[in-house]
């Protein structure tokens, strides 16, 4: 009797891994990527002009989708969230296949706290 062969795959199915990211005192920096360029937005609240009302200062750019233009980037909001009261960053953005990547790569060398959002 011939011995009879049977082949066995096993697919493993990984669920993403949730991270509980601490964004205390962050200031969060939303961007949207695309191949060329990335647009950036975020507000800080309080009182900025020494008035007692509370006011919202909305910051957006725009920067290349380059190496030296994102560092420079990361480099200028991190300042200006110091000079703000913050502790650093919290960047957001969509996954955009590998268009993001490098973003995210130079936001946590720099510091910052990542996220991919979606919704």
């Amino acid at each position: 009797m011939k011995s009879r062969q049977s082949t066995c795959y096993l697919y493993i199915l990984t669920q993403p891994k949730l991270a509980v990211v601490d964004t205390t005192n962050r200031m969060t920096v939303a961007f949207d990527v695309s191949k060329a360029k990335l647009n950036y937005f975020s507000e800080i609240k309080g009182k900025l002009t020494g008035t007692s009302c509370k006011e919202i200062q909305a910051i957006e750019g725009e920067v290349a989708n380059s190496l030296p233009a994102i560092t420079s980037a990361i480099e200028n909001l991190a300042l200006f969230a110091q000079q703000n009261g913050h502790d650093g960053l919290h960047v957001v953005s969509e996954p955009t296949g590998s268009y993001g990547d490098t973003l995210m790569r130079l936001a946590r060398q720099h510091g910052c706290t990542t996220a991919w959002v979606s919704g």
